[in-house]
């Protein structure tokens, strides 16, 4: 989760709205109405949290991420 202190936190969003939002495609259009609460760090992700993996010194957080 973001510092509130500088972020304001939006609401949450299916990955279509996101997608609509970011100018991408769904590849898997079953995925589309999946609901996405937050973006946080690999290691603290969740079930409805959205994380993402750009460095390989991470993989281990990748792999222990739900």
């Amino acid at each position: 989760m973001a510092d509130p202190r500088f972020f304001i936190r939006s609401r949450s969003q299916t990955i279509q709205q996101l997608a609509m939002l970011a100018g991408a495609k769904v590849w898997n259009e079953a995925d589309t109405g999946y609901i996405i609460d937050d973006v946080v760090p690999l290691d603290r992700s969740g079930e409805h949290e959205l994380s993402f993996l750009d460095n390989p010194k991470y993989v281990d957080a990748f792999r222990s991420s739900h």
